[in-house]
């Protein structure tokens, strides 16, 4: 399960709990949790600064505007000359002396 999802869940419970008339013994014995679970929630909920983390769903793919100027575009060039300078070329080699 989810961070997000497991967060949802436990909110939903203390609110059932709020609006029930258990004690937290019955509470947690009708939802089949522990009451170190229930206490350790409670607490999370109860620090204004607890949130759920999204983030760690599924990141949107975000993408970045290029625009390629006529600068930009002679250096792509220049570039891939340079690199077809440094490959060897078939047949460049030398074979040595011939006997």
């Amino acid at each position: 399960m989810s961070r997000l999802k497991t967060y949802k869940l436990w909110q939903q419970r203390l609110l059932r709990f709020d609006a029930s008339q258990m004690t937290v013994t019955q509470f947690c014995l009708s939802e089949g949790i522990s009451q170190a679970s229930f206490y350790k929630w409670k607490k999370r909920f109860q620090d204004p600064s607890v949130q759920p983390k999204t983030q760690l769903a599924k990141p949107e793919a975000q993408f970045i505007p290029l625009r390629l100027t006529a600068d930009s575009a002679n250096d792509a060039t220049v570039n891939s000359r340079q690199h077809d300078d440094r490959t060897p070329r078939q047949g460049s080699h030398s074979r040595g002396s011939p006997r």
